[in-house]
């Protein structure tokens, strides 16, 4: 801010937040407290809140059930986003994805969709929309993987919303098919399964 200047507008925060601020006289230096006010050594603390707005969040459900960050491209099986190997034509057990309203308005969601890629692979169940969540609410997005071919499949889970400015929220999503169908070993005891590397 310049030494003439009365007001300055900040850009990029989230709606219905609190933020604290700090009133420093222009040209002043932090370490010097002369420098900061005649009556006070340290600058003076003030906060502020903005509008009351939605704020979409997004979370892969499983282990820590950790944030998927908007726009990811690197899909992984630590944040849910990585469906893993399944025969053409079988499905996969569904992942589910949380999205989550940590504003202080209503989340309004218009359309979840999957674009691009091979899009047909992967489902959820229909969706009445506009799709609403309320301040501090959530939703369970349940999504199925079924191949549709051999090899990488990918497609883009996309979100449209009233998020102000994540209105747009989508991040890649992806498995691999395999014409030949996967062995698994299980050995038994009594009845019950034996881990592999049992002791």
């Amino acid at each position: 801010i310049s030494a003439a200047a009365t007001s300055f507008t900040v850009t990029g925060l989230n709606g219905g937040t609190t933020y604290q601020f700090a009133l420093i006289p222009f040209g002043s230096v932090l370490s010097i407290a002369e420098t900061l006010n005649y009556r006070l050594t340290t600058p003076r603390i003030q906060t502020c809140s903005t509008t009351p707005a939605p704020e979409i969040n997004v979370r892969g459900i499983v282990g820590s059930n950790p944030t998927i960050v908007d726009g990811d491209t690197t899909p992984s099986g630590l944040d849910n986003t990585l469906f893993g190997t399944f025969v053409v034509g079988s499905p996969s057990p569904t992942k589910t994805f949380k999205i989550e309203n940590t504003g202080n308005a209503n989340l309004v969601i218009t359309s979840i969709s999957m674009v691009g890629g091979n899009s047909g692979d992967f489902t959820f169940p229909a969706i009445t929309f506009p799709l609403t969540i309320t301040a501090g609410g959530s939703y369970n997005l349940v999504v199925t993987f079924t191949p549709g071919g051999a090899g990488t499949r990918n497609t883009t889970l996309t979100i449209l919303s009233n998020d102000s400015n994540e209105a747009t929220y989508d991040f890649l999503i992806q498995g691999t098919g395999t014409a030949t169908a996967l062995v698994e070993i299980n050995v038994k005891g009594n009845g019950q399964s034996i881990p592999d590397n049992s002791i």
